[in-house]
């Protein structure tokens, strides 16, 4: 820690004549180390401290301190209550103040999910998707009163009349920051303005930002304006895009658009310059370009709101009118002017014909898009360790194959009565026609699941003789689990959760944040136990388990088949001869195609799915032997 004393006669005189001036240099303190011939051309106003190293040039300073090696130049009108830290960059800026009227961002009400309010979620620094996600959707009085509290405690403990610049941030070409702050290593580079927010990650070029937060790895470019808007940890808007009261989570990627009241779970995308995302929570979405939502009736305004659970897309110049909840994994496909609730039907088609709205469940299980979407994911994951947000980028889990056994038991409702029944419930259509091929697909993906994890856990006790649960007596991991935000858990922990909020057990948001991330953590665990409750009680050393074992074995070995074959037969589509349509200069529009898109045959995804298939036929081939 370096003292500091008051300046003497020559240095003050020094300081003059390299055209410094003071409104009493009685109240000018410096390091004994600082270089006076580094600091010129400046106006000192009340109590200004200066560190060993700083370099400050062209600019007026009003009550604030300069940490060490930090350089300051070009200030137009002044730095005012500022705590500068070490090695600050601080170039061509209008103005820095803080005037004590402002919070930095934090404890601002973003409207989130209904433009109009009433699922206000409220900002800080360390704010995560899960946990805004029960602020939003658990409205219950005394534990929004709870919850409120916490957040509000955590943030009065905090200093906020002063603007703090933490160590290494860069602020350059800068029109004014009003009552903000940036965190360590945070970078500001020709942004227009920035009032009453924090910026711990990147602010570009001819961007407004106000009342909102933007996080670590959080990146706000080019042109971009947002007010009340949180950006997460590896979270981008750039290209112009415009949000307010919005929240934008881990992965997502919003350029050109717009957004309003927006719940941005992780991974949600958006790249158009025409897509407006409204009122609604999204997650692991793909907007196509165009895609629109609306959320006003022109009666009592704009009080709808939507749900596109994870894995959703909607195509070019889609549409959708609030209030209409999709299924996980759903892609919508034209414009429906009417509420549509597929929320019984995960990994299905929408589609608009003639005005009416057609659903097609299970139509995306095992197609080309879907397996790219599930491994493109796992790569594209850019949080850093700081990140708050618990990411579970899996498609099939307790969660979503839940869903498919009961789209199942009402699909065969609906083919014994004639597959008209459920039409008025989801406001749509559901063909006759493909309730078969529906089964079919979601059976497919419950055997494929049921493999999946049984033969990673049998060939851990063969190999290594990892014992495992034979049985399961847990109630809450075997029975509703849910989404939330990206995390995937037992629903009944969750409601532990808030019932432990509601009744002011909980005190501290990191005990919050530690109870989602240990359900994060025990994923696998509650999977199996919520697997041996459908599946029934495993015993390796019982006949009546083998032939249970050899019989999800064997099933899973056929839906591999059954997946390879379903995504090759999509995946050819992209080489029939309507779409083998080369543009090039050659004459020979075939080999034009060819050197552009491949061939079938040694396409990444084809050949990444057939050898995932020979794999599961090896394995399943193994455990079958020893099994019986």
């Amino acid at each position: 820690m370096e003292k500091y004393r008051p300046l003497d006669q020559r240095e003050i005189d020094v300081l003059v004549s390299q055209g410094c001036a003071a409104t009493n240099w009685e109240c000018i303190t410096i390091a004994d180390k600082l270089d006076l011939s580094k600091i010129k051309f400046t106006d000192f106003i009340s109590n200004v401290s200066l560190a060993s190293g700083c370099e400050v040039s062209h600019a007026v300073i009003k009550n604030s301190h300069i940490g060490m090696n930090t350089k300051i130049r070009r200030i137009g009108r002044i730095i005012e209550n500022c705590e500068i830290g070490d090695r600050v960059v601080i170039e061509n800026v209008g103005a820095i103040i803080c005037d004590g009227s402002g919070n930095f961002g934090l404890g601002v009400e973003a409207s989130v999910v209904i433009e109009s309010g009433g699922r206000n979620v409220l900002l800080h620094s360390e704010l995560s998707a899960q946990s805004a996600y029960l602020q939003a959707f658990c409205l219950m009085p005394e534990f929004k009163k709870n919850f409120s509290f916490i957040i509000k405690n955590k943030i009065d403990l905090l200093d906020l009349t002063k603007t703090v610049i933490s160590s290494g941030a860069t602020i350059c070409d800068v029109g004014e920051l009003f009552n903000c702050c940036v965190g360590e290593n945070g970078k500001i580079a020709g942004a227009n303005s920035i009032k009453n927010s924090t910026i711990n990650g990147f602010v570009g070029a001819g961007s407004n930002v106000e009342n909102s937060i933007v996080s670590i790895n959080g990146r706000v470019g080019v042109g971009c304006i947002i007010n009340k808007c949180f950006v997460a940890d590896s979270a981008i808007l750039d290209y112009g895009f415009n949000a307010e009261n919005s929240l934008f989570f881990a992965n997502s990627e919003c350029f050109r658009g717009e957004g309003c009241s927006v719940f941005a779970a992780p991974f949600t995308s958006s790249h158009h310059k025409a897509t407006l995302l409204l009122a609604g929570i999204y997650s692991y979405y793909t907007a196509g370009s165009g895609s629109n939502f609306s959320n006003h009736r022109f009666k009592l305004g704009p009080i709808h709101q939507g749900v596109l659970e994870r894995g959703g897309k909607t195509g070019s110049s889609s549409y959708l009118i609030w209030p209409s909840k999709i299924a996980p994994f759903t892609n919508v496909i034209g414009r429906h002017d009417k509420a549509v609730d597929t929320s019984l039907f995960p990994f299905s088609l929408l589609l608009s014909e003639s005005g009416n709205s057609v659903l097609l469940p299970g139509a995306v299980i095992f197609t080309s898009g879907f397996e790219r979407d599930m491994s493109k994911w796992l790569v594209r994951d850019r949080r850093s360790e700081s990140s708050p947000d618990i990411v579970n980028s899996l498609a099939l889990s307790p969660y979503t194959v839940d869903m498919i056994l009961k789209a199942i038991k009402v699909l065969k409702g609906m083919n014994r009565k004639g597959g008209l029944e459920q039409n008025n419930s989801i406001g749509g259509e559901i063909p006759q026609a493909f309730i078969g091929k529906a089964l079919a697909r979601y059976h497919a993906a419950v055997n494929f699941y049921y493999g999946s994890i049984v033969a990673e856990v049998l060939e851990d006790y063969y190999c290594s003789g990892v014992r495992f649960t034979e049985s399961c007596t847990d109630e809450k991991s075997v029975g509703e689990w849910c989404d939330i935000a990206g995390l995937i858990t037992p629903k009944g922990y969750i409601i532990d959760l808030i019932d432990d909020i509601t009744e002011g057990k909980i005190k501290g948001y990191s005990e919050i944040s530690g109870i989602l991330s240990e359900l994060s953590g025990s994923y696998k665990k509650y999977e199996w136990e919520w697997l041996l409750s459908k599946i029934g009680n495993i015993d390796p050393e019982s006949k009546e388990s083998k032939d249970l074992m050899e019989a999800i074995i064997v099933n899973w070995r056929e839906a591999a088949k059954i997946r390879l074959e379903l995504v090759k037969r999509d995946a050819y589509k992209e080489f029939t001869e309507n779409m083998s349509i080369g543009y090039g200069l050659i004459d020979d529009v075939d080999l034009d195609f060819a050197n552009v898109r491949g061939s079938f045959e040694q396409n990444t995804l084809i050949c990444r799915i057939e050898k995932e298939t020979k794999d599961i036929v090896a394995r399943a081939g193994a455990l079958l032997n020893k099994i019986v």
